[in-house]
């Protein structure tokens, strides 16, 4: 919706870590093994936005509203733009799964802990 008010302005960062503290990580219902389907979790976000799920896959039914099954739908034309899907982190494993998509990387220098070098080499 952001993207069609505001076309070429909305990207959609996303991440592994829930960027709080464990109380509220609970709250969400995020378990401790959460981030290790992060990946899978990024491709079908992926094929819903694009609504190119193989027609073998679970969730070929499942369409995301707004998007282009709603436009097929609807007879509209596809949006020339889309949301910009970058993927956000502050490790070297973040910065192999952004490469692996063909996604943007945005590092969080601000971590004191960051790798910048070391992330930055795998892109």
């Amino acid at each position: 919706m952001l993207n069609a008010l505001a076309p070429w302005r909305i990207d959609l960062g996303l991440r592994r870590a829930p960027g709080t503290d464990m109380a509220t990580t609970a709250a969400l219902r995020r378990h401790d093994q959460a981030n290790d389907h992060f990946p899978e979790q990024v491709e079908e976000l992926m094929g819903f936005l694009a609504d190119n799920f193989p027609a073998e896959h679970p969730y070929s039914a499942v369409h995301a509203v707004p998007g282009p099954w709603q436009n097929a739908e609807n007879r509209l034309a596809a949006p020339q733009v889309s949301p910009e899907l970058r993927i956000l982190g502050s490790s070297p494993y973040s910065a192999q799964l952004a490469a692996r998509l063909g996604r943007p990387y945005a590092f969080a220098l601000q971590f004191g802990e960051a790798d910048v070098g070391a992330a930055m080499r795998l892109l």
